[in-house]
């Protein structure tokens, strides 16, 4: 017999259980599962509370009651003196940027206790307009995890004359995203701050679309100088507080901060500096969070938003006011306190128990148990097992030129002067360099002399075919020579780059070409060169992590890229009318892929995410090009090392089954 789904519609609304919940509250009924032997974690009043068991009826928690109080048959669940903690309530995400979708996503965050998210889907939305970003609340609707959507605000994120995106955003879009979707509970971050400070009619239309329907504006901002008219124009959070002082001045503009923590040896983990508000100059927390924002597929697990408050913790943040940033505090912001965040009475039974350390253990959604010893439960793996299956459409978006175009000019033959692009590793600047340039033999030789190498963007939509090409040089803080990489695509963020003012990441969803790309260009394998000297994937583009071993839990140097996380295997190959036909790995690639990614998976929690995850193609482009690339249909897919990673790539079933356990490494 088939089970009932698992979703944010399995609980029942609280209107239509008050009386029953009333009643086992008072001890009229049994509660369906009653935890024992627990302290509770009280986000309410930042205290632990000892000896305490939760009586759960309906998914929803009846009552936080003394130990031994009931004495029924209810079904129990002895926590052995742990502490229990709401879930988390992660409140600024972008799923694509993790190369999975939300049912994949799911699975990490329940590992990791967290039973909520708020995502800003503006990846799928630049490739896809308003139907992509209607099929991923499809996809959040069916994934068991209570998955909220701020609406994209900035799509495209520049203007048309420096950028060709796939998506068009209008205010009218956006209004009619907000009218369909009531989880949609805000608008996403709004980007171009610049444009909002100076009054931009479009920018200034958007916000009126969400703040006309009381839907509050997330925001994304840099420079002190901005926040007087960011805040007056109506931006009520950002992720983007890089520092103390600038945390300091949104918090007094009434603008809630999200601590933003990743993974530390890069510059997205701005908590340490930005939680100085609180801990160095006395702010109160109240209006402070935690978040995620970006992950890569193999960071999902062992940087999930549990570290994230952990970090918070090593901060000097007590352990559960840090607790609070991660699961209250975000619910407060979007209005749903009364559903989700702490564990009063009538609140959903999303709950996590954890150790002394707040390492989550078990979790529970919707009171039904998906993760017992951090192992996930036969619940939870059968509910993972049916997928949202997006539309052939959104397998279909990469239109490349045919043939593609040269993405490396002619060496020149005399000595030249050429424009290059140097980054300040491993900050974010992007500056602008001319340099002299005197052919060696070749182009290895010519770049490793200059310590540059090649950049390419290519327009991916198929309006025009436009490729432009520049040299790029990597350079550490101290403005030293760092290892050569090749990124696969130039991402650069224009508009900030022509202010001269704080270039932005270098995400796909700034770059001409990138829709989709977000962390591609930047992130791959740290393996320096193969046998004989020939650049490897892990050369293209990554930001190096410097400061000793890579963390437990993360996927080793020998995996391949992105496109392998989460994706289910390859339908039937045979079939032409599949929308997957032929875009998977496919058998020439399957074994040493999955043999690659075996070999990288190490650690307590080398868990990897589901096969059953197919991801469109609208956030896995084509990846670097080789000199083995291949044709498969209309374009040229672009190749690396052999194996196929475009179009929804998935792995084959030679990569299926890994773990010391019974779980996979990538199914």
């Amino acid at each position: 017999m088939s089970q009932s789904p698992l979703n944010r519609f399995s609980v029942a609304p609280l209107a239509t259980m008050t009386r029953r919940l009333a009643d086992v509250a008072s001890g009229r009924a049994e509660p369906d599962l009653v935890i024992a032997g627990a302290r509770v974690l009280s986000t309410y009043s930042d205290r632990i509370l000892p000896e305490r068991e939760i009586w759960v009826a309906g998914g929803r928690i009846a009552a936080v009651k003394p130990a031994g109080s009931h004495r029924g048959g209810a079904a129990r669940f002895d926590a052995g003196g742990g502490l229990i903690a709401p879930g988390l309530v992660d409140p600024h995400l972008h799923i694509e940027s993790s190369m999975v979708t939300a049912c994949a996503y799911a699975e990490a965050a329940l590992l990791n206790g967290t039973t909520t998210i708020v995502c800003d889907s503006h990846e799928i939305g630049n490739v896809l307009d308003a139907d992509g970003v209607a099929w991923m609340l499809e996809d959040a609707r069916e994934a068991p995890l209570n998955i909220y959507l701020t609406v994209p605000s900035t799509v495209p994120a520049t203007r048309p004359e420096l950028e060709t995106a796939g998506g068009d955003l209008t205010a009218e879009k956006i209004a009619a995203l907000f009218d369909a979707w009531p989880e949609a509970v805000g608008l996403g971050e709004k980007m171009d701050f610049v444009a909002v400070a100076e009054g931009d009619p479009r920018a200034h239309a958007i916000i009126a679309a969400s703040l006309s329907r009381g839907r509050p504006v997330s925001g994304h901002i840099y420079g002190r100088d901005f926040v007087a008219a960011y805040a007056a124009s109506g931006v009520t959070d950002t992720h983007e507080a890089i520092d103390r002082d600038i945390a300091d001045d949104l918090l007094d503009a009434g603008v809630w901060i999200f601590l933003r923590g990743g993974p530390p040896t890069t510059p997205w983990h701005s908590l340490p500096k930005a939680i100085g508000t609180v801990i160095d100059y006395g702010a109160a927390g109240k209006r402070v969070c935690c978040c995620t924002d970006d992950r890569d597929a193999e960071d999902l697990l062992a940087y999930g938003l549990d570290w994230v408050v952990r970090e918070a913790v090593r901060m000097g943040i007590p352990k559960p006011a840090a607790w609070s940033m991660g699961s209250l505090h975000p619910a407060t912001r979007y209005g749903l306190d009364g559903e989700i965040g702490g564990l009063g009475g009538g609140r959903r039974a999303d709950l996590v128990l954890l150790d002394d350390d707040l390492v989550p253990q078990s979790t529970w959604y919707g009171g039904e148990l998906v993760v017992e010893n951090r192992t996930v439960t036969p619940r939870l793996d059968a509910a993972l097992s049916r997928p949202y299956r997006y539309p052939a459409r959104a397998y279909a978006t990469v239109h490349l030129p045919d043939p593609v175009p040269a993405l490396v000019p002619a060496l020149p033959a005399a000595p030249c002067t050429v424009n290059a692009i140097r980054t300040t590793l491993p900050g974010i600047e992007l500056m602008h360099e001319r340099v002299a340039l005197n052919p060696a033999g070749d182009w290895a030789a010519t770049l490793a002399g200059h310590d540059l190498c090649h950049v390419a963007v290519v327009e991916r939509h198929g309006f025009g075919g436009h490729t432009a090409r520049a040299a790029a040089g990597l350079r550490d803080e101290a403005g030293r020579g760092g290892e050569q990489r090749r990124p696969r695509f130039a991402q650069p963020d224009r508009r900030r780059a022509e202010r001269g003012r704080h270039a932005r990441r270098g995400r796909g969803r700034r770059g001409a070409s990138g829709r989709g790309l977000r962390r591609r260009g930047r992130r791959g394998r740290r393996d320096g060169a193969a046998a004989g000297g020939r650049p490897t994937l892990g050369q293209a583009g990554r930001r190096r992590r410097r400061g000793g071993p890579r963390p437990q839990g993360r996927l080793g140097a020998g995996r391949l890229h992105h496109p392998l996380y989460g994706l289910q295997p390859d339908p039937t190959l045979g079939d032409p009318s599949d929308p997957h036909h032929r875009q998977g790995l496919g058998a020439g690639a399957g074994d040493a892929s999955g043999a690659a990614v075996r070999a990288g998976l190490r650690g307590r929690r080398a868990h990897a995410l589901r096969r059953h995850a197919v991801f469109p193609e609208a956030w896995s482009v084509s990846g670097r090009r080789s000199g083995n690339q291949q044709k498969e249909g209309p374009h040229q897919r672009l190749d690396t090392n052999g194996a196929r990673l475009t179009n929804g790539a998935r792995v084959s079933d030679a990569s299926r089954r890994f773990s010391a356990g019974s779980r996979i490494g990538f199914r």
